[in-house]
């Protein structure tokens, strides 16, 4: 099964990589934004890999009608490429608040690639929080910045509705980094209650809950190296730095710019 789940894991990122020149290609810079799991592979070389693409956009700027043509237009591009065998794309969801496709195919040898691309329609970051990514031929990525993508990542671990052990993972190559999220972008959770749910939300990720969700994403060596004590460490590293941020010592009050953007 090695060489299939290689291959389905090169063909996927392959294709992301195609999906991102193509739709930042056709984008008026500002109208979309990478963020999520693959925007820190994009931006700070994480090695956990990802099936889904996470972009951001402001519904007062971009019409849902303009995002459709965008991403329509991408997808056939990419898919142009000749990755996929039969592809089949879907749009389950095209909302006000959300888009979503998603794009299922096989690859030439047999392994089957299941890829999403969601929208969220809720805004962008203040602009000081963008970052660019060149890639291939010179095409220009738009991303949420380090200290972005760590306020994103402290509302994820923090949420009421998942347990994502990837949060944790996500978290440490954020702080590896040097990220600080904007207080802006946190005020709500910097209070008893936050730093309360955070201890709670470290109990829930267990040792055998990342063991089986986080390293089958990672490369072969460093998921077979990874043990229950770095585990541990990691816990650690991650619950000290966002219960700092939370008791109000993120970015500076002053001027909530994070530190310098990459």
């Amino acid at each position: 099964m090695e060489p299939l789940l290689s291959d389905e894991r090169i063909t996927r990122e392959t294709l992301q990589w195609h999906l991102l020149e193509s739709i930042f290609a056709r984008a008026v810079r500002g109208e979309v934004l990478l963020k999520g799991g693959f925007a820190l592979r994009a931006l700070l070389g994480s090695e956990r890999d990802t099936q889904d693409i996470d972009l951001q956009q402001d519904p007062q700027r971009v019409p849902l009608g303009r995002l459709q043509k965008l991403m329509r237009g991408a997808i056939r591009q990419a898919l142009g490429s000749g990755l996929l065998l039969d592809p089949v794309i879907t749009e389950p969801k095209q909302t006000s608040t959300v888009a979503r496709w998603k794009i299922n195919g096989r690859t030439r040898i047999g392994s089957r690639i299941h890829l999403t691309i969601e929208v969220s329609r809720r805004g962008l970051p203040d602009e000081r929080h963008w970052a660019n990514v060149t890639h291939g031929a010179g095409t220009q990525i738009t991303s949420y910045d380090r200290h972005a993508l760590a306020a994103t990542k402290v509302h994820a671990l923090l949420s009421e509705t998942r347990v994502a052990p990837r949060d944790l993972y996500d978290l440490d190559v954020l702080i590896r980094m040097k990220a600080v999220p904007p207080l802006s972008m946190i005020a709500g959770l910097c209070n008893e209650e936050g730093r309360e749910r955070l201890y709670q939300k470290l109990d829930l990720i267990t040792w055998d809950l990342f063991r089986a969700q986080v390293l089958p994403h990672l490369p072969e060596q460093q998921a077979a190296a990874f043990t229950q004590d770095d585990f541990g460490a990691l816990q650690v590293r991650v619950g000290l730095a966002v219960d700092h941020w939370l008791g109000g010592r993120g970015a500076d009050r002053n001027d909530d710019s994070g530190g310098p953007t990459p």
